[in-house]
């Protein structure tokens, strides 16, 4: 069985096609080699982020709402601690600053910026962060599968 978190970091890793090898760039060494500046602050999300829904109150979270999916742009301050808890929702993340710890069955994985996480509908899990972390994350809604047809 796969790891019910898992580091994503191939999402856009090499890809092979019908003339030969492609290569896609990973995010990691995207924000590595990156050579143009963006209007990018820093620290913190741009403001125009920053004008979406907040999504809480113990940390910076705005909230885009799309169909079948939530994307959370989220700043945590240093020494932010999140309980045990569990989401409805199967959640991919990306760090973009700091560092983010997830535990998940004891289990500690340190994410730095670029790297990809995802922690499946269900699965418990734990969150610290000992630096100013930000991130974008995914929450996909788990379509509803119909009720299973009667046999007669």
């Amino acid at each position: 069985m796969d790891s019910p978190v898992e580091p994503a970091n191939d999402v856009l890793g090499e890809r092979e096609s019908t003339s030969g090898l492609t290569r896609w760039p990973s995010v990691a060494n995207l924000l590595r080699t990156a050579t143009v500046r963006s209007a990018m602050p820093k620290t913190g999300f741009p403001d125009k982020i920053r004008t979406l829904q907040p999504f809480s109150d113990r940390f910076d979270a705005f909230r885009l709402p799309a169909e079948g999916c939530d994307v959370l742009f989220a700043t945590y301050p240093a020494g932010t601690a999140i309980e045990p808890h569990l989401h409805d929702t199967d959640n991919w993340g990306v760090i973009t600053k700091g560092e983010m710890i997830i535990t998940v069955d004891g289990k500690e994985t340190r994410y730095r910026p670029g790297d990809w996480y995802h922690v499946a509908a269900g699965v418990e899990h734990s969150t610290y962060c000992s630096e100013e972390t930000e991130e974008i994350e995914f929450w996909f809604v788990k379509p509803q599968l119909p009720p299973p047809a009667r046999q007669r």
